[in-house]
C-alpha cells in the first residue's frame, strides 16, 4: 500500500494563472515523477474526488457558501474561480 499519494486531474491543465502558476507544471510535475518512482516507489498518482454542497455544509455556513459563490461572476479578483472550481 502506498504511503504518499497525489491528486492529479487533466483540468488542472485548464487553470493557469501566468507567471510561475502556468498550466504546464502539473503537468511536468506528474512525468517528473513517473520518471522517478523507482527512487521513491511509495506514492500513487489517484483522480481527486468533488466534494458536494453538503459536504461544504459540513464544516462552513450556509451564509459562507453563498459569499463564495457569488465571487465567480466577480471581476477583477484575487485568485479566478472557474464553473468548475467550485
Amino acid at each position: 500500500m502506498s504511503r504518499y499519494a497525489i491528486v492529479y486531474d487533466e483540468k488542472l491543465k485548464e487553470y493557469d494563472l501566468g507567471h510561475g502558476l502556468k498550466k504546464d507544471r502539473h503537468q511536468n510535475f506528474i512525468e517528473l515523477l513517473q520518471q522517478k518512482k523507482g527512487c521513491h516507489p511509495d506514492f500513487k498518482i489517484v483522480s481527486p474526488s468533488y466534494a458536494t454542497e453538503n459536504d461544504f455544509k459540513l464544516i462552513h455556513t450556509e451564509a459562507y457558501i453563498q459569499r463564495i459563490e457569488t465571487y465567480e461572476s466577480r471581476d477583477p479578483y484575487d485568485t479566478p474561480l472557474s464553473h468548475w472550481s467550485k
